[in-house]
């Protein structure tokens, strides 16, 4: 779990935290840049596709260039969880913590 060795680097909250495993872009006290970037990510995950209206709304804040690194980001990224998790690799001490507890 990640967030928690780049959260203190990303100013994020105990509630942004949270939303990043429980809730969604509408949580926590989110820039109109963050929640692009989160939609993002939910949308690629869920779909493996970037819906106009996103696109449309990634242009407002990102340069053709940056989307396409946000892109290949992405797809990084989910190459090295494949990988990693496949290979049945251990957490690395550092990131080694649990998701925070879902609240009731």
């Amino acid at each position: 779990m990640r967030v928690h060795y780049f959260a203190g680097q990303a100013d994020l909250s105990d509630d942004q935290i949270y939303a990043t495993v429980y809730g969604d872009h509408t949580d926590a006290d989110w820039s109109a840049t963050d929640m692009v970037l989160i939609r993002l990510a939910d949308e690629l995950h869920d779909t493996v596709d970037v819906s106009d209206q996103l696109w449309t709304d990634l242009k407002e804040s990102f340069s053709d260039e940056a989307i396409m690194q946000l892109l290949m980001m992405a797809g990084y990224y989910r190459t090295v969880a494949y990988v990693a998790n496949g290979l049945k690799l251990p957490l690395e001490p550092v990131v080694g913590r649990p998701f925070p507890a879902q609240r009731s």
